[in-house]
């Protein structure tokens, strides 16, 4: 039995004491002193004759005596809130806002209403003394309630979420659920389906939604061409996922200037990918929009209106500036890579720079990253308790992750070696029977990816997978697309400016009603970007324009759902006594005022 008020000792020491004073007050009416009077002989016959009776009341006062001890201990123990049933336990929810969830649900609402339903249904049915977290996984996996028993302000976020046009990052999700709780099946998910969940990520997982049709915009691509500057290559697709026939228009815009207008005709599954001639830019801001409209499904409605608009600004590239720390022979092949990529300008900064604070992405080889916030690439950890490494290759890899969505690490080996331990939390991308040798670590502040083995112990800097890797993790930690002409929705967005002092005024306008921006010295981070535009950021004398789209083939597919489905108000309840043993001493003490007025009548 667990205490969730006062604990036992407080409990016990409240009944005592309140046993002690009706013992005393029962008493003190024994102690009437005797008065003899005139005539006493006479009464003694009446009182003799009564002596039955007196028998009778004293049996009905002990009664009451023992009723009234009852009710304080009962009383005494419901200001404790004792618990029976079940251990308490950690309950997470990991809600999928994802753009899938955004579908419409016939006859009313979309999938994400009747997800946040279901989980305040979860929610009715833990107990008290169950504490609860709450994790999303649209555009980043977050923590957006630490494991609590304030049901109430979990409930309040739960209501206040708004679903994201954003891809879903459910698998990061459930890893975060699972390393709150010791039992995975403490974990409810609330998805569609669209991010499928294989049997390693173990869940209660509860279908939302039903099979749907579509038609969206899932690829607008814009490149600068390096030898004209002004001049760009557009690259649209467009997809139906629908089981029958599909017809749209699609209209492309430039500053609000209609660039083409393309008739879109498509079968069951079909795509169409639209080239725009050479496009040129010369004044204006650039803002490239496509959309669909008059939208006709054989049989059905397009059931998801975020992926039917695209948007991106046309302006030239930018290098990103890498920030370089190489230790040892393994550094020139990190340094060739690094500079063989137009799209990043390398750094070299040497040990004393390492704590300094900095908004790009610094790749350390052969050395351990600072414990400040940051983004950070370690290729080789230089971290203690290591562990021999001998004829190893990677056995396991999440090709699901987007750092490793183009890469294959079936022949990278490691002859002799060893491998250090990754940091506590961290996500474990690729292994050797059980041990890591690639993670991604990630919290609010700090990102990090790495490896735990030196690259001078393989030969991984010797193949094809190695540029691709380093590029993929650098954009991942960017934001994926941070320099691209649209970014990803959903995540958070990094700028660099030219200053690192203080802003005197800082603000940020777009289409997402709770967007915000912050300053982390000459980063501007803008958060909770949910909805595709274009996004105007204004700190002091600088704008920044950014465009934001969903285009994805995983959220606009709606024909599959999730395919187990577990039913919720099978959690197993702890219960809470406290309202009953108060029930029980209201019953108690209205059976003490019968026998006390049987006692004062008779």
């Amino acid at each position: 039995m667990m205490f969730l008020g006062l604990g036992p000792v407080w409990v016990g020491l409240l009944a005592a004491v309140g046993v002690t004073a009706s013992v005393l007050l029962y008493l003190r009416q024994w102690g009437r002193r005797r008065v003899v009077v005139a005539f006493s002989p006479l009464w003694k016959r009446v009182l003799a004759e009564a002596d039955v009776g007196t028998r009778r009341r004293r049996v009905l006062e002990l009664l009451s005596l023992v009723l009234q001890v009852l009710v304080v201990a009962l009383l005494a123990l419901a200001l404790g809130r004792p618990l029976v049933g079940r251990k308490p336990s950690v309950q997470v929810i990991v809600l999928d806002t994802s753009a899938s969830m955004l579908a419409k649900r016939l006859p009313r609402g979309d999938r994400f209403s009747a997800a946040k339903q279901r989980a305040l249904e979860l929610m009715d049915r833990v107990s008290d003394a169950d504490e609860v977290a709450l994790v999303t996984s649209g555009g980043e996996a977050r923590l957006l309630a630490a494991p609590t028993r304030d049901h109430y302000a979990v409930r309040a976020r739960i209501t206040q979420l708004e679903g994201c046009a954003c891809e879903g990052r459910l698998r990061e999700a459930v890893s975060i659920a699972h390393g709150l709780v010791a039992d995975p099946h403490s974990v409810s998910v609330f998805t569609d389906g669209a991010e499928a969940l294989d049997e390693a990520d173990e869940a209660r997982v509860v279908s939302l939604g039903a099979p749907a049709a579509n038609i969206g915009i899932t690829l607008l691509g814009v490149r600068a061409a390096p030898a004209n500057p002004g001049r760009y290559d557009v690259l649209l697709e467009v997809r139906s996922f629908a089981a029958t026939r599909a017809h749209a228009q699609l209209r492309v815009t430039i500053d609000g200037q209609l660039a083409q207008l393309d008739d879109v005709r498509l079968g069951s599954g079909e795509r169409k990918t639209v080239a725009l001639p050479t496009v040129i830019q010369e004044r204006g801001i650039g803002l490239l929009k496509a959309e669909l409209y008059g939208i006709e499904i054989e049989g059905a409605l397009d059931a998801l209106a975020q992926d039917d608009v695209a948007y991106a600004l046309l302006s030239p590239e930018a290098e990103y500036p890498v920030r370089l720390y190489a230790d040892g022979p393994s550094g020139r092949y990190v340094r060739e890579v690094l500079r063989a990529n137009p799209r990043y300008r390398v750094v070299d900064i040497d040990k004393t720079q390492l704590e300094e604070a900095a908004g790009s992405v610094t790749v350390l080889v052969g050395a351990s990253a600072p414990a400040q916030p940051g983004r950070y690439l370690v290729l080789g950890s230089a971290a203690a308790n290591r562990q021999p490494l001998a004829d190893a290759m990677f056995t396991d890899w999440r090709s699901d992750h987007p750092i490793l969505a183009h890469t294959s690490l079936l022949d990278i080996s490691i002859k002799a070696g060893s491998a250090g331990a990754p940091p506590v939390g961290a996500q474990v991308l690729g292994r050797f029977g059980d041990v890591p040798l690639l993670y991604v670590s990630q919290r609010s502040d700090r990102t990090e990816v790495g490896t735990t083995f030196d690259l001078s112990d393989s030969n991984l800097p010797l193949r094809v997978a190695f540029p691709v890797l380093v590029y993929s993790a650098i954009d991942w930690m960017l934001g994926t697309d941070e320099m691209d002409a649209a970014r990803a929705l959903g995540r958070r967005w990094r700028i660099e400016r030219m200053g690192g002092g203080p802003l005197r005024t800082l603000s940020v306008k777009g289409p997402s009603p709770h967007v915000e921006a912050t300053s982390q010295g000459s980063v501007i981070v803008v958060d909770n970007v949910n909805a595709a535009g274009v996004y105007e950021v204004h700190a002091d004398d600088e704008t920044f324009r950014i465009a934001a789209s969903l285009t994805s083939s995983r959220e606009s597919d709606l024909r599959t759902v999730a395919v187990t489905s577990t039913n919720t108000s099978a959690l197993p309840r702890a219960s809470d006594l406290w309202s009953w043993l108060v029930y029980a001493a209201i019953a108690i003490l209205l059976l003490e005022w019968f026998l006390y007025h049987r006692r004062i009548t008779s």
